[in-house]
């Protein structure tokens, strides 16, 4: 959190500095009483950004500011390429809601890619949007007697990739100068910041739960979720099993084919036990080649039958790098609940001890 507020306030002074450059020469009254309310915008957005957890009232507010900052500007959108390539709309003013929200178009069919032709790589100010539109670009403004004419547009880039952008709106030509360049520049700042924040917020929220490498549950979430299950047993009268999975050889892996081979070892094993996670059965990496497995309302044969299926399918997947001799292989314990095993300590020793009888068969 330091280092965020460190460098948006590095980002505060930048804009600072490039604002200054700008207006000196040009002190009449008006210049700089835009100049005040935009470093009063910087430092009130710098401080939303810190605080507030909702990217996408966070793109309505900065959206919003930017509306009051390019008075001229009477639509305005931020613009989010999602996973097929395609720009969305999270955030709007000025168009009717359901064309917006059903708005989407290809990157390369962009104003800006087009302006730009394909580098994406400064802000712009586009005219003639009414000449060069076509239909997979229209987007019906919420007053019909005003058409999209203008645009200034600026990319949008996290850790040096492209993921979207911002675009201010005009219904006419010429309206936009190079002052509102700088204006859109330092909000697409801040909107990487958002995006970055929320990225790096879901991140932790995610590690605080899960494995970073399985994607299956930690020991820690797992240990709560299943003492949970176990309290809603004993008033119950479903079963409850754990299965304990140890992957055979995996040092040997490790020091024979390299570590990175012994993690797709791993993700291989884990992506067996996902397939089979569903609401009565939830799986847990439980150390470095160890898994856990709790299973509700199955039966012992149904889980062996499951676990015999998924040992003949990890034995028979090819892994990369994995050309050492060795077949991908684990052993299993399996234990259940009964009245003297009300406990998830003596639940997980004795199907640990089960499969360490069967990984020395």
């Amino acid at each position: 959190m330091l280092n965020t507020q460190i460098f948006i306030g590095i980002n505060i002074v930048l804009i600072g500095l490039v604002l200054i450059i700008y207006f000196i020469g040009r002190k009449t009254r008006d210049e700089l009483i835009e100049f005040k309310k935009l470093s009063e915008a910087a430092i009130d957005i710098s401080n939303k950004v810190i605080a507030m957890e909702s990217s996408d009232k966070m793109f309505d507010y900065i959206l919003d500011t930017c509306m009051s900052l390019i008075p001229k500007a009477k639509f305005g959108s931020v613009l989010i390429l999602n996973e097929k390539g395609n720009l969305t709309a999270k955030a709007h003013v000025g168009f009717k809601e359901e064309d917006i929200e059903a708005f989407s178009v290809k990157l390369e069919e962009s104003f800006l890619y087009t302006a730009s032709e394909g580098k994406l790589d400064r802000t712009m100010i586009i005219d003639g949007l009414d000449t060069m539109e076509s239909k997979e670009r229209v987007v019906s403004t919420e007053d019909e007697k005003y058409v999209i004419k203008s645009e200034i547009s600026s990319p949008l880039y996290l850790e040096g990739s492209f993921v979207g952008m911002l675009c201010i709106n005009g219904d006419r030509n010429g309206i936009f100068v190079d002052k509102d360049i700088y204006v859109l520049e330092y909000m697409s700042k801040q909107i990487a910041n958002v995006i970055k924040n929320q990225y790096l917020y879901n991140e932790v929220l995610f590690l605080s739960k899960f494995d970073k490498l399985s994607s299956l549950y930690n020991r820690h979430s797992f240990d709560r979720i299943a003492m949970q299950m176990i309290e809603n047993i004993e008033l119950s009268y479903e079963t409850l099993c754990m299965v304990v999975i140890d992957i055979n050889g995996l040092k040997k892996i490790n020091d024979s084919c390299g570590h990175i081979v012994g993690d797709r070892v791993i993700k291989r094993l884990s992506n067996l036990i996902l397939e089979e996670t569903d609401d009565n059965t939830i799986g847990s990496r439980y150390g470095g080649d160890e898994f856990v497995i709790l299973i509700r309302n199955k039966s012992l044969d149904d889980i062996k039958e499951m676990l015999e299926f998924m040992k003949k399918s990890y034995n028979e997947m090819v892994i990369k790098g994995l050309e050492c001799g060795m077949i991908p292989d684990f052993s299993y314990g399996i234990s259940c609940l009964d009245n003297s095993k009300l406990n998830l300590d003596i639940l997980y020793t004795l199907a640990d001890e089960q499969m360490y009888l069967d990984k020395n068969r």
